[in-house]
C-alpha cells in the first residue's frame, strides 16, 4: 500500500469515527459540558395546560401533611428529614432542624440554653489559670503549630492542615445531649424522574425550550 493511500485510509477511518461521535452526541442530551450523569433528577408528571415545572436534584421532594385551615406549605429539598420540637400546652412556635441537633442537659433554674447542629461540640482543655475556653461546632477538627518556647501567639486552622502542624487537643464539651425532638409529618407529592435520567449539574432550569442545564 503507498503512502498516499495509507493517508486516505487513516483520513476516512478518522471521518467516520467523528460522524459516529457526533450522531451518538446528537442522540442524548448533553449536561455540564458533556460530563458523564452523575446526579439523579425528578420533575412534576406533564399535564394538560401545564405552563411550568419544577426539577428535584438528588432525591424526591417531601411536604408537609395538607391540613384544615392550611394556607402554605413547605417543601423540603434533597432528601432532608427534619425534625422539630414536640407540641405541648401553650406553644406559641416551634423550630425546625434540618440535621442533628445537641443542646446542654437542663438543670434547675435554667433561663436558656445553646443549640449545636451538626455534631457535638468539643471544647479546649481545661487547664490552670484558664479565664475562658473555646468552643469548636459541628465536629471541626483544629489545627495548629506545635508550642515551643517563648511562643507568645499561634494560629488554629479549621478543617484544613498545612504542613508543620499538629492536631489541637481538645475534649467533648460535658453536659452535651441530643435535643428531645420528634421526625416532622411529611408526605412525597407525585413526582418521576426526568426523562433525561440523571444529570452532570445542579445548575439546570425549564425555560420554553425544555431543561437547560449550565
Amino acid at each position: 500500500m503507498t503512502t498516499l493511500s495509507t493517508r486516505k485510509l487513516l483520513t476516512l477511518t478518522a471521518l467516520a469515527a467523528l460522524v459516529a461521535t457526533s450522531a451518538a452526541a446528537q442522540a442524548r442530551p448533553l449536561f455540564g459540558g458533556g460530563a458523564r450523569p452523575t446526579v439523579r433528577a425528578f420533575s412534576f408528571p406533564s399535564h394538560s395546560g401545564q405552563y411550568g415545572n419544577a426539577t428535584f436534584f438528588r432525591a424526591p421532594p417531601r411536604t408537609l401533611v395538607t391540613h384544615s385551615g392550611q394556607y402554605g406549605n413547605a417543601t423540603f429539598l434533597g432528601g432532608v428529614k427534619p425534625r422539630t420540637f414536640a407540641s405541648h400546652n401553650g406553644q406559641y412556635g416551634n423550630a425546625v432542624f434540618f440535621t442533628r441537633s445537641y443542646t446542654y442537659r437542663s438543670h434547675s433554674g435554667q433561663s436558656g440554653n445553646v443549640t449545636f447542629f451538626g455534631a457535638p461540640p468539643r471544647s479546649l482543655p481545661s487547664h490552670n489559670g484558664q479565664y475562658g475556653g473555646v468552643t469548636f461546632l459541628g465536629g471541626v477538627q483544629p489545627y495548629t503549630y506545635a508550642g515551643h518556647s517563648g511562643q507568645v501567639g499561634n494560629v488554629t486552622y479549621f478543617g484544613y492542615r498545612p504542613a508543620g502542624t499538629v492536631p489541637t487537643p481538645t475534649v467533648a464539651t460535658p453536659g452535651i445531649v441530643p435535643t428531645s425532638t420528634v421526625p416532622v409529618q411529611t408526605t412525597s407529592p407525585a413526582v418521576v424522574r426526568t426523562p433525561f435520567g440523571a444529570v452532570s449539574s445542579a445548575k439546570c432550569h425549564y425555560t420554553v425550550n425544555g431543561l437547560i442545564c449550565h
